[in-house]
């Protein structure tokens, strides 16, 4: 048997958008999910759902973030049951363990893996204006092909590494900007503290901008405005509904009569044939008490007239614009009593705004205006208001005044800039100039410099060359002596050669005569040479016959008698 422990009714909704979803336990302790129809439109929704997870599982497809299972019956879609932690829950333990690092990585690994999947270019287009209203022309930004503008951490249970998306019911099959989705992470996911993780911080770890927060402050009024078109929510009632005070002002209200009063008139005209278009609507305050009223025009469009009422009423104007690819401010004007162009007070049961400021290619105009309803104890007050007009006119009399002469100034103030501005460009280009000229001045002294040291060097190379020449001279008049003394030793040696030609004449006939006896002595060398042979030969005999008593004397020495006696021989020298 089946039970029941959770169930949640969503029927503070459009019609086509509300379900009824129950968490159901099963006899075997396992648990299932499931949506079922509130209404007629139901099924259509549950179908949608079914198609989106079919896409979402397609574009997913490769990244850590899975999408959760479902399955399309005849009366319900069944969704699978997933087990583990939010990641909401995951970074809030991060924050009370003070472990900014984990926190970082998670919320950090989380929109990087969203910025990785969405890589379409975001384009707007009709069925995007349709819900999210207009955006400024020129938005650059990255989109999903399917985009599920939910993605806040409440939706996604994380176990083991895995990261599951439990929730993409509000997915559309458009582009839309992922900046604002991760706005939407910002504004609905429980924000860390600032002692923990500065605000300005977590908002860079998601990318967000803080110049386009207020359009994506627009796109989530239009986008909630969707969801509960044709229904009025009762958090919407919640500042018309009595709180256990009687207010006679307030039971004015359940006057029929009254509110036909406080019906807005909406009238547009057009200059031609074309006839004037009228629209009524009942004023239907925000939380705040603003009333935003976006109308769509074209462009032969020529006037515009707002009544904000049928009766005395005091209106605060927070905002009338324009929109032709950009947002501007319409000049406009009125019937009432103004003493600052936004609180405007009408004394009359006819107020009137109108504008005639209609810029080209034009497409819808926003007013976001504030009412109170004046009753008859508001005269004096409207008389006061109107004193304080007319001091306001005065006023705006000598601001004029001061303007002109503060536009004089401007004027003077602008020249003397001008002039400041020439003398300051002047006084650059001169201190230009002098650096480059003291660039120039110092290339100079380093040639003069390098000149130095080059004269310098040639000064040390001429007194080397001056040194070097200095000792040749000296060498040359040494060489001068030497040639002399060479000069004279030559002209002696002339004297000598002379003296020795004649002893040399002297000498060759003394030489020719020591010819002569050397020939007469070469005759008695030969005889002389025969009786060196007959001398040699009696040598030669003589010496056999040494050697022959040697050899005798060596065996008489070494004899035994010999040996025996040389006592003897030594008493006898004695």
């Amino acid at each position: 048997m089946e039970k029941v422990i959770f169930a949640k009714y969503v029927n503070d909704r459009g019609e086509k958008y509300r379900l009824r979803t129950e968490i159901v336990k099963h006899e075997d302790g396992s648990r299932s999910v499931r949506k079922l129809p509130c209404g007629k439109y139901g099924m259509d929704r549950l179908r949608y759902i079914e198609k989106t997870c079919r896409v979402l599982t397609e574009e997913f497809s490769g990244s850590f973030l899975k999408i959760n299972k479902v399955e399309l019956s005849y009366d319900r879609l069944n969704i699978d049951y997933v087990e583990g932690n939010s990641l909401a829950y995951e970074v809030e333990k991060c924050e009370e363990q003070n472990d900014v690092k984990a926190y970082v990585n998670l919320v950090t690994g989380f929109a990087d893996e969203l910025r990785r999947i969405a890589r379409e270019d975001f384009t707007v287009t009709d069925s995007f204006t349709e819900v999210f209203g207009e955006v400024p022309a020129g938005i650059s930004d990255k989109s999903f092909k399917v985009s599920d503008i939910d993605l806040i951490f409440s939706n996604v249970i994380v176990k083991d590494g895995k990261y599951t998306i439990i929730d993409y019911e509000w997915t559309y099959h458009f582009s839309v900007p992922l900046g604002y989705i991760m706005y939407r992470i910002y504004k609905y996911s429980k924000k860390p503290k600032e002692v923990f993780l500065a605000d300005e911080e977590y908002k860079r770890i998601l990318g967000i901008d803080d110049t386009l927060i207020p359009v994506y402050e627009r796109m989530e009024e239009s986008f909630q405005a969707s969801t509960v078109k044709g229904h009025a929510p009762l958090w919407r009632l919640y500042d018309t509904i009595g709180k256990g005070l009687y207010n006679p002002q307030e039971e004015m209200l359940k006057s029929a009569e009254e509110l036909e009063l406080r019906r807005i008139q909406i009238k547009k005209g057009y200059g031609t044939e074309r006839e004037e278009e009228n629209d009524y609507i009942f004023p239907m305050p925000d939380i705040n008490g603003d009333i935003t009223i976006d109308i769509k025009v074209d462009s032969e469009i020529k006037f515009l007239q707002i009544a904000p009422a049928s009766r005395r009423c005091s209106v605060y104007l927070k905002e009338f614009t324009g929109f032709n690819g950009e947002r501007y401010q319409v000049d406009w004007d009125s019937n009432g009593v103004s003493a600052d162009k936004e609180l405007i007070t009408f004394d009359t049961t006819s107020p009137q705004l109108w504008t005639y400021d209609f810029r080209e290619g034009i497409t819808s105009l926003r007013v976001v205006l504030n009412i109170d309803y004046l009753g008859n104890t508001n005269t004096a007050k409207y008389a006061e208001l109107q004193n304080i007009a007319k001091m306001s006119e005065n006023k705006d009399t000598e601001i004029s005044s001061l303007k002109e002469m503060m536009d004089s100034l401007s004027l003077v103030l602008s020249e003397t800039k001008d002039k400041l501005a020439s003398l300051e460009e002047e006084r650059d280009g001169l201190a230009e100039q002098a650096k480059n000229l003291s660039e120039i001045c110092e290339g100079r002294q380093n040639e003069i410099n390098l000149l130095k040291a080059c004269v310098s060097d040639k000064d040390k190379m001429l007194e080397d060359k001056d040194k070097k020449l200095e000792e040749k001279m000296q060498w040359i008049y040494q060489r001068d002596d030497v040639i002399r003394a060479k000069m004279n030793e030559i002209s002696l040696h002339k004297k000598e050669k002379k003296r020795t030609d004649k002893i040399s004449e002297e000498n060759a006939r003394t030489i020719n005569e020591l010819g002569e006896k050397i020939d007469g002595m070469s005759i008695e060398l030969d005889s002389l040479k025969g009786e060196i042979e007959s001398l040699c030969q009696k040598l030669g005999e003589t010496e056999q016959k040494y050697q022959e008593l040697a050899k005798e004397h060596g065996r008489v020495v070494n004899s035994t008698c010999w040996k025996i006696t040389k006592p003897l021989r030594k008493i006898k020298r004695h």
